[in-house]
């Protein structure tokens, strides 16, 4: 009962957030890159770093290891931010895995 409680109250007075998401989405080309070394560190929450690639997109870097790249054609907004020098808070909001298989996919959010 408490739990319904809580939800209710939730639903009632619902949490305002400023942030802006320049990103939420998928990272492309995750087994292209180097995701193999590091997959076992991934996981909701855990942060990475952006930075530029020529052309349009921007890659998604985990200590250094490119896991990936967010595509140019979602990333216009997203690239000036990082050239500009603007701090983004970068996180995984989700890791699809099977059982003794690769990474299927990464999700990750960038807000400011």
């Amino acid at each position: 009962m408490r739990f319904i409680m809580e939800q209710l109250e939730r639903i009632k007075n619902p949490v305002q957030s400023s942030e802006t998401v320049f990103y939420g989405g998928e990272v492309c080309g995750i087994s292209r890159y180097d995701l193999k070394y590091v997959y076992h560190h991934l996981q909701p929450g855990t942060q990475f770093q952006l930075q530029p690639e020529n052309g349009s997109g921007i890659a998604v870097l985990y200590r250094g290891l490119k896991l990936g790249y967010i595509p140019g054609i979602a990333a216009g907004n997203l690239k000036k931010a990082v050239q500009r020098g603007f701090e983004l808070t970068c996180r995984i909001t989700g890791v699809q895995k099977r059982k003794f298989l690769p990474i299927e996919s990464l999700t990750v959010k960038i807000t400011d």
